[in-house]
């Protein structure tokens, strides 16, 4: 370890909101101190909505960050987000018709 990184740490214990980690099945699999790093992190986060997901070789899951299937990585995190963000609360207000925004009535 550089002698410059030894002040920085991370305490998932500290991070107060829901944490999402995503990582690919050989990745998790072939690295003991990435999996116990995913695993303790999730765990140590305490949020509820925090959640560790592991995805599959033949899901798209076979390279570092995803970064060979960034659109299932991109669908995940906003499954995730729709599951955790609550709905936009409706304000009641109408929209106008298509029509409205014709420069002229009938136009």
């Amino acid at each position: 370890m550089l002698d410059i990184a030894k002040d920085f740490t991370l305490d998932p214990a500290r991070i107060t909101c829901p944490l999402l980690s995503i990582v690919g099945e050989k990745e998790y699999a072939n690295s003991t101190v990435s999996r116990r790093f995913q695993d303790d992190a999730v765990k140590a986060n305490r949020n509820p909505q925090s959640r560790l997901i592991v995805v599959k070789t033949a899901g798209g899951g076979d390279a570092h960050a995803m970064g060979t299937n960034l659109s299932l990585m991109a669908q995940l995190v906003f499954d995730w987000l729709d599951e955790i963000l609550p709905a936009k609360p409706s304000l009641g207000a109408t929209v106008p018709s298509w029509e409205a925004y014709l420069p002229y009535p009938g136009g």
